[in-house]
């Protein structure tokens, strides 16, 4: 059996699959994307940067990762351009 949190991080890791998976059915992400591991580095990294936000006391990180992450995975697809 896991700790509380370990289910926890689990269980908000299942839900973000899920409509991680149908992000990618609409072609929103790329088809080869495995959406668990994604899933899994989201609530990762969020928890990391939650820390961090906690311990400076400003939400700067979490801002920072959300928008490296989704950047990511913007650029990641190639069939979406970046605008000039």
């Amino acid at each position: 059996m896991f700790p509380i949190g370990v289910g926890c991080f689990s269980a908000i890791a299942e839900r973000m699959a899920a409509c991680l998976g149908e992000a990618r059915q609409r072609g929103d992400i790329p088809a080869d994307c495995d959406v668990r591991q994604m899933a899994d580095v989201l609530v990762d990294c969020w928890e990391g940067a939650a820390l961090r936000s906690r311990l400076r006391r400003n939400p700067a990180s979490l801002s920072a990762m959300l928008d490296f992450y989704l950047r990511s995975v913007i650029i990641a697809d190639p069939r979406r351009t970046r605008s000039k």
